[in-house]
């Protein structure tokens, strides 16, 4: 275990007495691969995964409130209660310790994405994320639709 992922550790470790005053025996990785969520409670180990990207010190506060909203899982789950984020338990404990709510208060930054255009309709589109543009068809005329060259919209 690195240095980075033993701190980790004991910092679940110490938020869990101090929420919940009670252990966490569990374990917590780090995942690159978490892309559209902050952190993943695992009920079948109760093991939980971070998004490794969070952990900086900018996220400082918003990585502490992760963990507090995956312990919320982790401890209700133990005690044999409704685990789940819509669950009326787990909002009320998630209030109490005052965990994060959902993903979108993690980065409050603007979404960047990406322009397409139609030659035939002239319309513009945009769109997410810059992937694959064979899939991208005109809502008009289903013709290709063209990215726009270094051309990113900022949106809100």
């Amino acid at each position: 275990m690195d240095e980075k992922q033993a701190n980790l550790q004991s910092m679940v470790e110490r938020l869990s007495w101090i929420g919940f005053d009670s252990p966490f025996t569990g374990q917590v990785k780090f995942n690159k691969q978490l892309t559209t969520t902050a952190g993943y409670y695992y009920p079948r180990d109760h093991h939980l995964e971070i998004n490794e990207r969070l952990f900086t010190e900018e996220y400082d506060d918003v990585v502490i409130r992760v963990i507090l909203h995956l312990l919320v899982h982790y401890h209700l789950d133990l005690a044999g209660q409704d685990y789940r984020d819509r669950s009326a338990a787990f909002k009320e404990e998630l209030q109490r310790v005052q965990g994060l709510g959902c993903y979108t208060e993690v980065y409050n930054v603007q979404i960047i994405e990406s322009l397409y255009y139609c030659p035939q309709c002239d319309l513009y589109y945009s769109r997410m994320l810059r992937s694959r543009n064979r899939y991208y068809r005109c809502s008009n005329c289903r013709k290709k639709l063209q990215p726009v060259k270094n051309c990113q919209i900022k949106a809100k």
